[in-house]
């Protein structure tokens, strides 16, 4: 029977095209179609391809870059022939196939066709593979495409490819197969293009007020399309508009996770005057056609993973959408009538971004993609013949963890375990875990399998911890399956459940959280000790965990989502693991090292030695012992300062007799031509930074006599300067420079040797009547500070002849009516010393 639609008067853009598609295929063996979105590229041209003679009693295959996309696009062919899916239209993905005996289109996700190739590289009794949405450049289709011109070169060269797209960098595309383009213009209407720049942190707020605003002045009824790049930003406009009053008379989410009924509920036709507000991530730019979409509105931003190389793990990354992605979703809003399309940012940035998507092989982890190679036989990065060939860097760190895991030999050449987890419809870590669950016993195997499913089909909801819904999952697992109340992650589980090995692969784990670490080694972090909610992963990156996750403090985990960005890591979701199974586990790879710190502050802070065990950067368990006295010594000498040696110097002896020591120290630097002077040995410097120069001298003696807890305050500022001036030396400073000297009165005063002027002490006036020079020490006189009777400074002077002479003139007569009861006499030379009042009469 005929496949190939026949003409009427509403045929698709892209049947003007089909033979010309055909007449590639068959002559050249590769086309690259490029044609706008609703051109029919996906639901005419298989079936067109169907009907050529070159794929006569053979296979066709149709890639699809998403689930649901695949899904789609088989109900769409089958009915467009009459029939029903898995008759002569078929289905693979990763969670369902359709398919029989009278299938000659099957329809598929990218990565069934790379695990397809790898059981059957000839792709025997196919005769076409079509490649749909190839700009998007996901891992798989760079991976498909590289293994299927290995095949084309080497053992089926009369393979057919065909490349589609509507936005495409088709010079690589074509020049990589050596094939001609081959262009439909589509079927488009007049698109008005409007920029209405908005700042991020606006974002959800400003589209929800332009969509209110568009739909209440919208011409005729239709779909206003509001771009995304995720569910957070999704909800976030949804919860703005249910906050405003607004015509729309429905709003739907729709994203890759999407149920049946939103799916169900965005595609359905329009009713007579029907106002929907669709809100969708990149999904609903090229996986799903939507009726009568008659705006766009466009944040101009798309969610992707990127994986920082130093670390080795993930981060989500938002990002501009290249310029050929903001076309292809404002002509969204053109395929069946004129429309609008409003873009968030101004005419300005449009001119700067990238023509292109850079393509995921750039940025991602390569991890199943060094896997799949391996199972292909291609052991290096360079026995592929890649459209864009994957960076280095991000290859040998794929190749190391495929080396951890245990899926490829030093060689390069994949291990039975290796060939195992390739066959498995998910990711190589998680298929690992899969395999390791054959330790375990069943209960905790279907608690191992709900995560993997969980994490792979990305069912998680964000109300909801991912361990409370394994926990669930895990449940149904051991319960008969309910016919349809199944849902996507359960399917998946059911369908690894027979996958787990009946013998042990790895005996020594004891829990799924081990498992898990054993498959996601970079994942595993220890909490820090200062902050609960804060860990530390073995790379030394730094990571939050949320405040109502129910393992947020467990002091080690493994993360399963996370965000790895270096300024702000954030996890989403982990499992607590066991530390003392981790050692067991990670025993290769982990160090040992001993390290004596002090902490707390330099002058009361305690010293411990510490022995710790870690996996990188992460801690596994940590001791405290007794330090030795060296490493008591080391570690304050490490952390001592001149500020910490003026704190501990401060009201100690040590302290007051510094200055003097300074003084004396001074003046025989000033007779140090003196023969016998010279031959003096020298005087300490009692300073702070005198002291912390010749630690070695006082410190490193004391400190060997000290306990840990406050070894610094615990030396004596006395034993310490003991140590650096003897009695001898004493003596001859208190001779010297003594501390006190006797005033006229009879009366001891202190000297202060701190000031620059020289040695200084502080009297009244009234006690130096009668003297002419104050006292002598070393041979310099004292300067004197004379003080009125309140105790205020009245003059300072180092030569008390020449004061009286000249200075106390101005005194007397300034201060005798402020003091009558003191004695101010004319003649001060002649008067006597006096400690109080005048005398009477």
């Amino acid at each position: 029977m005929p496949f190939r639609p026949p003409g009427d008067p509403d045929r698709f853009p892209i049947d003007h095209v089909t033979d010309e598609v055909l007449a590639a295929l068959d002559r050249i063996g590769a086309a690259v179609v490029v044609a706008p979105p609703g051109a029919g590229k996906t639901t005419r041209l298989p079936l067109a391809v169907l009907d050529a003679p070159f794929a006569a009693g053979a296979m066709v295959l149709l890639t699809q870059p998403r689930r649901l996309a695949a899904r789609m696009a088989a109900q769409r062919l089958a009915e467009t022939i009459g029939g029903r899916v898995g008759e002569i239209i078929g289905l693979r993905t990763g969670e369902e196939t359709k398919v029989s005996a009278r299938t000659k289109l099957t329809v598929m996700t990218e990565g069934v066709l790379v695990r397809m190739l790898q059981r059957d590289a000839t792709l025997d009794g196919v005769s076409t593979v079509l490649l749909d949405e190839v700009h998007e450049r996901s891992l798989d289709v760079d991976l498909a495409m590289a293994l299927l011109r290995d095949v084309r070169s080497t053992l089926r060269p009369e393979l057919r490819i065909a490349l589609l797209s509507a936005t495409l960098d088709d010079t690589t595309m074509a020049a990589a197969f050596d094939a001609p383009v081959v262009r439909s213009d589509g079927r488009a209407y007049p698109v008005e293009r409007l920029w209405e720049p908005v700042l991020v942190a606006e974002m959800a707020k400003r589209t929800a007020e332009i969509a209110a605003r568009e739909v209440a002045t919208m011409p005729t009824p239709g779909i206003s399309l509001v771009f995304v790049p995720g569910r957070a930003e999704m909800h976030a406009v949804i919860r703005e508009l249910d906050r405003r009053p607004h015509q729309a008379t429905g709003v739907v989410p729709l994203h890759g996770g999407s149920t049946r009924a939103e799916i169900t509920a965005a595609l359905r036709p329009l009713d007579p005057g029907e106002r929907r507000v669709v809100i969708a991530t990149n999904v609903a730019q090229t996986s799903l056609t939507l009726p009568g979409v008659r705006l766009v509105i466009d944040q101009g931003l798309i969610r992707r993973s990127v994986t920082d190389v130093s670390t080795g793990l993930p981060r989500l990354a938002t990002l501009r959408v290249s310029a050929a992605t903001a076309t292809q979703r404002a002509g969204r809003s053109g395929r069946t009538a004129p429309g609008r399309a409003i873009a968030l940012w101004s005419a300005t940035e449009h001119r700067s971004l990238e023509q292109f998507d850079r393509p995921e092989i750039e940025r991602a982890d390569l991890t199943d993609v060094a896997l799949a190679s391996a199972v292909w036989g291609a052991r290096s990065r360079d026995a592929l013949s890649w459209v864009t060939a994957p960076p280095e860097p991000a290859w040998d760190a794929a190749m190391s963890n495929l080396r951890s895991l245990g899926a490829i030999a030093a060689d390069g050449a994949v291990t039975p375990i290796g060939e195992r987890m390739a066959a498995m419809p998910i990711s190589a870590p998680l298929a690992r875990v899969v395999l390791g669950a054959s330790a375990l016993r069943p209960a905790e195997q279907h608690r191992a399998l709900a995560l993997v499913a969980l994490l792979a089909t990305d069912r998680r909801s964000s109300a909801i911890p991912l361990v409370e819904q394994a926990t669930v999952l895990a449940d149904a697992l051991g319960q008969p399956a309910h016919r349809g109340a199944i849902d996507e992650a359960e399917r998946l589980a059911r369908r690894l459940l027979p996958l787990i090995p009946a013998v042990a692969v790895d005996t020594a784990v004891r829990s799924v959280a081990g498992l898990l670490s054993l498959a996601l080694p970079s994942r595993i972090a220890t909490r820090l000790a200062t902050n609960a909610a804060r860990y530390r992963f073995a790379d030394g990156l730094e990571a939050e965990l949320g405040e109502t996750d129910p393992v947020r403090g467990a002091a080690a985990i493994v993360a399963t989502e996370l965000d790895a960005d270096r300024r702000r890591g954030r996890i989403f979701s982990a499992i607590a693991v066991d530390k003392t199974e981790l050692e067991l586990l990670h025993a290769e790879q982990l160090s040992a090292s001993t390290s004596t710190q002090l902490e707390g502050d330099a002058l009361d802070g305690a010293v411990a030695s510490v022995r710790e065990v870690r996996l990188g950067a992460a801690v596994l368990s940590r001791s405290e012992f007794p330090p030795s006295a060296e490493d008591i010594t080391s570690a304050v000498l490490a952390r001592l300062d001149e500020d910490t040696v003026r704190r501990w110097m401060h009201g100690s002896p040590l302290e007051t007799m510094a200055p003097r020591v300074a003084f004396v120290a001074t003046r025989d630097s000033l007779v140090a031509r003196d023969a016998l002077a010279g031959a003096a040995s020298a005087w300490p410097d009692l300073s702070a930074a005198g002291l912390l120069a010749a630690t070695h001298e006082w410190l490193v003696p004391l400190l060997a006599a000290v306990s840990a807890r406050r070894p610094m305050r615990s030396v004596s500022p006395a034993d310490a300067l003991a140590l650096l001036i003897d009695r001898p030396r004493r003596r001859e400073l208190d001779r010297r420079a003594p501390d006190r000297v006797t005033l006229p009165t009879g009366r001891e005063v202190t000297v202060d040797y701190s000031g620059g002027a020289g040695p200084t002490i502080r009297a009244k006036l009234q006690e130096f009547l009668g003297t002419r020079s104050s006292p002598l020490v070393d041979g310099v006189p004292c300067v004197v500070e004379l003080l009125t009777p309140a105790g205020r400074p009245a003059a300072i002077t180092d030569d008390l002849a020449r004061f009286w002479e000249v200075g106390y003139p101005h005194v007397r007569a300034e201060l005798r009516g402020r003091y009558p009861r003191h004695d101010w006499p004319a003649d001060p030379l002649e008067a006597s010393p006096q400690r109080g009042v005048k005398r009477r009469s």
